[in-house]
Order: structure tokens, then C-alpha cells, then sequence
């Protein structure tokens, strides 16, 4: 009898990169150097959340697939989701009850991409030489993103309640200046103007707007 011995697979991986909310495409090749035996692949690391577009979910961060599953194969992080995480790959061949493996590792980075922010505004009334409520609501839809406001358009000698005067009509606000926020006109003003309102919500490097 001719008991039998399983050869290493092959494994080649790369580490992968794409965006936040986005499946990312796993470079990873395996094969047997011994067609009478069978492979199978595992994937390790898989955060909370996660999914990949093939293979069966064991329950415990790691994936099952065959050979076949690994044409195409992506993974989808948690919605909102940026930063890196690693995978561990080990590649299986069977012949009989003798088994052997091949290992490797993949770095996904996932760059984040900014929401656009909600953004309620209203128009505004009030009398010369009083404060004037400003009815704006800005908020985020990913709460890992920073929001910032930007009012223009305020005339010459009026002043807001809060936020940074940036001096050419522009003011700066996080979302906790907008509670009460109010405008003064210059003295003895009145008549109208329009004023300007941008919500923009950062992830990194990237932002979006909303005005």
C-alpha cells in the first residue's frame, strides 16, 4: 500500500485597497502541484460586519472557498467604514487524510469617502437693532465624518452669535454654534439680504457639500 502525501499548494496574494462603502477585489491565486488532490482556501481576519462576494461564512472571522470562488472575489467592509485591516490566507490540499498548507497575509486599506451632510435651512425675520434667529440644521449621516457650516454673505457691521469671522463676509460653525444662533445687523439697518449656507462633512482628505 502507497499511503498518500499531500504537496504544498501554490498561493500568490497581494494587499488590496479601494473605498469606504465600496467591495474591494482580492488578488489571491491558489493551486495544486497534485491534480488527484483537492484545495480549499481559508480567510482569516474577516471584521465584524464584512462580507465576501463568494465561500461560506464559519461564523468566527474566517471564510471557506473553493478554488472556483476565488475568480472575482471581493470584500465588502462594514458600511462607513475606513482605515486597514489584515487578512490571513492558508491554502489546503488533501490527499486522502494527509494534508498540507501554504500561508500568506493581505493589508486592505479602505480610503474614506465623505457623506454628504443633511442640511434644513429657513428664512429669517426680525426687527432693526435686535438679534435675528437663524433657523439652520446641519448634521452628518456617517457620525465618524467632522462637520463644518459656512455662512456667507453677512453684510458689513452685522455679527453672528457664534462661529469665526473669517472677514470678507464669511463665518465659520461647528454644528454646536447652530443651537440659538442668531444674526445682528449693523445699527439702524433694515431692509433684506441673502445669506449663504454650506454644510460640509470630512472624512480624511475627502469631503462633501451641502448648501
Amino acid at each position: 500500500d502507497v499511503a498518500g502525501v499531500a504537496d504544498a499548494p501554490t498561493l500568490d496574494v497581494a494587499d488590496a485597497s479601494g473605498n469606504e462603502d465600496s467591495a474591494i477585489a482580492l488578488d489571491i491565486d491558489a493551486g495544486l502541484t497534485d491534480s488527484s488532490e483537492t484545495l480549499t482556501v481559508t480567510i482569516s481576519g474577516v471584521p465584524d460586519g464584512a462580507t465576501l462576494s463568494a465561500g461560506t461564512d464559519n461564523g468566527d472571522g474566517t471564510w471557506t472557498l473553493s478554488s472556483g470562488d476565488l475568480e472575482g472575489l471581493t470584500i465588502t467592509p462594514v458600511d462607513d467604514f475606513s482605515g486597514s485591516f489584515d487578512l490571513g490566507v492558508t491554502a489546503q490540499s488533501a490527499d486522502g487524510e494527509n494534508v498540507a498548507t501554504t500561508s500568506g497575509s493581505i493589508t486592505v486599506d479602505v480610503a474614506g469617502v465623505a457623506d454628504a451632510p443633511t442640511l434644513d435651512v429657513a428664512g429669517a425675520s426680525g426687527n432693526e437693532d435686535s438679534a435675528i434667529a437663524l433657523d439652520i440644521d446641519a448634521g452628518l449621516t456617517d457620525s465618524s465624518e467632522v462637520l463644518t457650516v459656512t455662512i456667507s454673505g453677512v453684510p458689513a457691521g452685522a455679527t453672528l452669535s457664534a462661529g469665526t469671522d473669517n472677514g470678507d463676509g464669511i463665518w465659520t460653525l461647528s454644528s454646536g454654534d447652530l443651537d440659538g444662533l442668531t444674526i445682528t445687523p449693523a445699527d439702524d439697518f433694515s431692509g433684506s439680504f441673502d445669506l449663504g449656507v454650506t454644510a460640509q462633512s470630512a472624512d480624511g482628505e475627502d469631503v462633501a457639500v451641502t448648501t
